[in-house]
């Protein structure tokens, strides 16, 4: 199952894995991005030049564009928008990431990293409401394991949406 996998696509593993679990964890881990893009540049604009016109690149795109024009809009109103930009620097790995995923068993990998890692989510909220043992000691009755914010489900959303679309196209 693991034979074909390079050094990029155990990376490519730990980013699936990393993306429903943490958003702190993603942006460890998307620094991978930073360092895949700068030593593949080529294949990154050539992807971008391929998806130009795709409509999950227009998604992905525009989500990141609303969030962009919102800086300008929260100065003008006297709000810092600093911190909470600072949640959405997740959008830009995957933008980075697209030529990455040209690849059949980097493609397998990040699918395989975050099925598990839903997997391990699931099982342990089980876990947790079974036993009624709360991880997180947040209100009765609810047993998620890992806490996250609006803009990561969100988020989470759209990366699952842009992996599963580009994935299934190739």
């Amino acid at each position: 199952m693991f034979k074909n996998y390079d050094g990029w696509s155990w990376y490519a593993l730990a980013l699936g894995f990393a993306l429903p679990i943490s958003t702190a964890l993603t942006s460890v881990v998307s620094v991978g991005a930073i360092v895949w893009a700068a030593t593949h540049p080529r294949a990154c604009l050539d992807k971008w030049i391929a998806l130009r016109r795709d409509p999950v690149f227009l998604a992905m795109a525009f989500f990141l564009a609303v969030i962009l024009v919102g800086v300008p809009i929260s100065l003008a109103h006297g709000y810092s928008p600093w911190r909470i930009l600072g949640k959405h620097v997740n959008l830009l790995p995957f933008f980075l990431l697209l030529g990455l995923f040209d690849a059949p068993e980097r493609r397998h990998a990040t699918f395989m990293g975050f099925g598990i890692a839903m997997l391990i989510s699931l099982l342990a909220s089980l876990f947790a409401a079974a036993t009624g043992l709360r991880f997180l000691q947040v209100t009765p009755g609810d047993y998620n394991v890992f806490l996250n914010h609006p803009e990561q489900n969100v988020f989470l959303s759209l990366a699952t949406l842009a992996l599963a679309t580009l994935s299934s196209r190739a």
